[in-house]
């Protein structure tokens, strides 16, 4: 009727969620459980703990997760995938020279094993290595990619330079990463973190000491 508001009847409400609801409550759900089984350790966690905490059911839990391991194990992969620098990136920071591409490796690799997420995720999957050797073989893949582009830099430069390389480029590869990662392993262990100008000294001086047994008497 003219003058009169024109009534809309109300969409009906399935109770059934969206698929981006679903999904973004799944990555709530695994960032939580990941939080919790690092303040308190995979022991002390429980499925109860984490369901509470999210106003979620154990019922939905476990409709997703068999038990409380196959959820540790989803949510370390998970951050195991997101923490990781991309391939795409370090091959990037090549810079055309092999001790500026290394400085840049290096500190990308530093700062990111500095970060907050970065130590909360070495700290538990060192602890937890042991109850979920699954989830330490996931880090080590993903550390392995970075030593196969290290290799490839190590040969490329090989091939350009003259001179007298040390001729095992993948133990050059594991042994400049742990060299690099000196300064979070004290983080991992003491709790503190360097200051950001103390990391670029170390990083710089880390790469020309490398170098030295990279390439003697060059």
């Amino acid at each position: 009727m003219d003058g009169q508001a024109t009534l809309t009847r109300p969409k009906a409400v399935t109770g059934r969620p969206t698929r981006e609801t679903a999904r973004r409550r799944q990555e709530e759900l695994l960032e939580r459980a990941l939080e919790m089984f690092s303040e308190h350790g995979f022991e002390l966690t429980t499925i109860e703990a984490i369901a509470g905490s999210l106003n979620m059911t154990k019922r939905t839990i476990y409709t997703r997760y068999k038990d409380k391991g196959e959820l540790f194990e989803a949510a370390v992969k998970r951050a195991i995938d997101r923490w990781f620098i991309p391939i795409e990136t370090l091959r990037a920071a090549d810079t055309g020279k092999l001790e500026t591409t290394l400085i840049a490796i290096g500190r990308l690799r530093l700062e990111n094993n500095l970060s907050p997420e970065g130590v909360r995720l070495q700290r538990i999957v060192t602890t937890e290595a042991f109850r979920f050797p699954e989830v330490y073989r996931s880090y080590q893949t993903a550390t392995a990619m970075v030593i196969n582009l290290l290799v490839e830099i190590f040969d490329k430069y090989r091939a350009q330079e003259a001179g007298n390389w040390f001729d095992d480029s993948e133990l050059a590869a594991s042994a400049f990463l742990s060299m690099v990662n000196a300064p979070a392993r004290r983080a991992l262990l003491l709790g503190r973190s360097p200051r950001p100008a103390s990391v670029d000294s170390f990083i710089d001086n880390t790469v020309r000491l490398f170098l030295g047994g990279l390439r003697p008497g060059s």
